[in-house]
């Protein structure tokens, strides 16, 4: 395996002359250089990688190495902390330090990349190359408890399979043959991340099956809980509720209402007799518009956004709640532009539904002066402890064929760069997004993505950062509720310009586009005026989601 020698050089000692010269006086690989230490786990993202050690970091011990991504992302904050104090600085001496280290560190980090790493298939040809993941296994000195270490698994679609040495991650036991099995890195499974999947063989019990048994005869006619995810027999497990089909267990969390004998789901909770005060304008929860959706736009990539805003009002009597939802439901359903409805999870205030827009559609057409109306009259989303912002995109925009109901490779390939985009970048999406909500926007799913977009599994269900169970749409759940019309038109931007940055991306593990900065990259150099209203808020936010406050 190729190595490279250690080069560490202690950072320069700047005398008066060079501050004004502004330049070093050695050239920059002399300042600062790399080594690689081994095989093992890095300290960062625990993943089993070559790892680097580099004197900008590790002054003191060599002995702590890190990834080749992962240093990456050490390198590019050293630049960022110097650009955030260079901001601070009024001395002049200072500044021009400080502009000397940016330019310095800026220049270090884009030497990084040149650095060579190990590709795929030099690992699989390597003897410690694991087939299913094509990643090393940990040194015999490493922690043994690690999930990094070997055992013997069956591959999947092969006849009479032998079995081999994989991470004991990339191996599951199927409750059916009781073989430990694994997906060969590079099959056409490669969306899998496990070689068995969930199955509800009673209401109480579920157990892994592999994909081999799961397309025998025995399990011919299994399919997904819309609630679970869990594949199940149709003929004993199913009941259907709403537009899903749901299986034994998610069945007891469906309830009907003793009253008005309405079926609702236990997290929604569910009201016949309003004591708030309501109005006709303001449809139930499940409600659908007659006769289907009203598209608003052309889009070449059939790429659709449809919003939800909830807002609620502290105090109004009956008679002037239910004058403002008038007159917003009449504005927005004029030209059928959205319509209003309950939400659970609201005390007194209503859902702005969009009809589906593209992009386009919603700068130059949409009525948002009616958000405007709802503001000034005090209704409120940003500074409450209920309201969201959940914004809708059609799977057609990732080539989904809707006549079939059914995705592609290339679809779901797409759906899931998309996905990795918001969860690999999760830090900063929050900070663009205004919270964090583990209850309303978990992130539990960072890891099995594959799974999730493959299967629709999903450990927190519907209330993930995004939500896949829906039939023709992905739903962006992280955003906190605004009635300030720029922020709502950079959130839809960010929705489209994710959809756009990963429409054609090439991903390896040499060339990591998904990196926030790669695409703030992007975003500024190639698209700031087709996302004006994104551009502005990324270049305007707050170091942290609690130093941002909004008024409405």
């Amino acid at each position: 395996m190729p190595t490279h020698d250690t080069h560490n050089y202690p950072p320069p000692i700047f005398a008066e002359e060079e501050l004004e010269g502004h330049t070093p006086r050695l050239p920059i690989e002399n300042h600062y250089g790399y080594g690689v230490i081994g095989i093992g786990l890095c300290l960062t993202c625990s993943e089993v990688r070559t790892l680097y050690v580099h004197s900008l970091i590790n002054t003191h011990d060599e002995s702590n190495g890190l990834c080749h991504g992962c240093m990456s992302v050490r390198l590019g904050q050293f630049a960022v902390e110097r650009q955030r104090q260079l901001e601070t600085m009024n001395v002049s001496g200072e500044k021009i330090y400080y502009e000397f280290l940016y330019r310095l560190y800026c220049a270090v980090y884009a030497e990084w990349s040149d650095v060579p790493q190990h590709t795929r298939n030099e690992i699989l040809e390597h003897e410690q190359g694991c087939p299913a993941c094509a990643k090393f296994f940990l040194p015999g000195t490493q922690d043994p408890r690690t999930d990094y270490q070997p055992v013997e698994a069956h591959a999947l679609n092969e006849q009479e399979p032998k079995p081999r040495l994989v991470h004991r991650r990339c191996a599951s036991t199927c409750g059916n043959c009781r073989q430990a099995r694994y997906i060969p890195f590079g099959s056409n499974t490669w969306f899998l991340n496990r070689a068995t999947v969930s199955v509800q063989i009673s209401i109480s019990r579920a157990t892994e099956v592999c994909l081999d048994c799961l397309r025998g005869d025995d399990f011919v006619d299994y399919a997904r809980c819309a609630g679970c995810s869990n594949y199940a027999h149709p003929d004993h497990l199913w009941t259907r509720f709403g537009d899903g089909q749901y299986c034994g267990a998610c069945e007891q969390h469906i309830y009907e209402c003793d009253d008005c004998g309405a079926d609702y789901w236990e997290d929604d909770g569910h009201e016949c007799d309003y004591e708030e005060p309501t109005s006709r304008s303001i449809h139930q929860w499940d409600f659908k518009p007659r006769g289907g959706f009203t598209f608003h736009g052309s889009d070449p990539h059939n790429l659709y956004l449809g919003f939800e805003l909830e807002t609620e009002v502290a105090e109004a009597d009956s008679d002037m709640f239910n004058e403002y939802a008038d007159n917003t439901a009449y504005l927005l359903t004029r030209e059928s532009r959205g319509f209003l409805k309950y939400d659970g999870s609201l005390e007194h205030g209503f859902e702005i539904v969009t009809q589906p827009h593209t992009l386009e559609a919603y700068m130059s057409e949409f009525p948002f002066e009616v958000i405007d109306d709802l503001r000034r009259n005090g209704f409120r989303s940003w500074n409450t402890d209920t309201c969201g912002f959940h914004v809708h995109v059609s799977r057609t925009a990732f080539g989904w064929d809707h006549t079939q109901r059914k995705q592609s490779g290339k679809t779901e390939a797409h759906m899931l760069r998309f996905t990795k985009l918001i969860y690999d970048n999760r830090h900063y999406v929050r900070r663009l997004a205004g919270r964090s909500s583990s209850q309303w926007a978990s992130f539990d799913d960072a890891g099995r993505l594959t799974q999730k977009i493959k299967q629709g599994h999903q450990s927190n269900g519907r209330y993930s950062a995004v939500n896949v169970s829906n039939t023709h749409t992905l739903e962006v759940r992280v955003f906190r509720g605004s009635m300030r019309i720029e922020r709502i038109k950079s959130y839809l931007e960010f929705v489209h310009s994710a959809v756009e940055y990963t429409r054609e991306l090439s991903v390896s593990p040499n060339n990591n586009t998904l990196v926030w900065g790669r695409y703030r990259k992007w975003l500024h150099q190639d698209q700031a005026e087709k996302y004006p209203h994104l551009v502005s808020l990324l270049s305007n936010l707050p170091r942290s989601i609690r130093a941002e406050s909004e008024s409405e």
